[in-house]
């Protein structure tokens, strides 16, 4: 619609009055948008460049999409590890401190045993 106001109102104007008011849509609106009405002169050219802007922001868009996929699974498979080996270190100083104890203990109740094994012996 706007095409073809533009192109009705180019119409009516002369050579001198044409290049007038070209150079105040330039200074008003910008080069761009001259351009724009003057390169697509058919609705079919403005729907191919239409389209083909369409497809482009479309696979910008999925490619932006695929590296924030990709960041994120990058960083929870960060997370993830960092927090598996957390857990693992954590298990080990358990199963160590376990083992620790235990032979403290039996170093602390070796008397104790001892006796009570010799008990056990004089009973029978």
């Amino acid at each position: 619609m706007e095409h073809e106001k533009f192109h009705s109102q180019s119409a009516k104007l002369d050579d001198d009055a044409f290049t007038q008011w070209i150079d105040e849509i330039k200074d008003s609106i910008g080069e761009d948008y001259v351009d724009m009405m003057t390169e697509f002169g058919e609705q079919e050219a403005l729907i191919t460049a239409l389209e083909a802007f369409k497809e482009t922001t479309e696979n910008r868009v999925q490619g932006y999409e695929s590296l924030i996929n990709n960041a994120i699974k990058k960083d929870w498979q960060s997370y993830e590890d960092q927090m598996t080996g957390d857990q693992h270190k954590r298990n080990r100083d358990i199963i160590q401190e376990i083992v620790e104890n235990t032979q403290k203990f039996l170093k602390d109740n070796k008397k104790k045993f001892e006796n009570w094994a010799e008990e056990d012996d004089n009973e029978d």
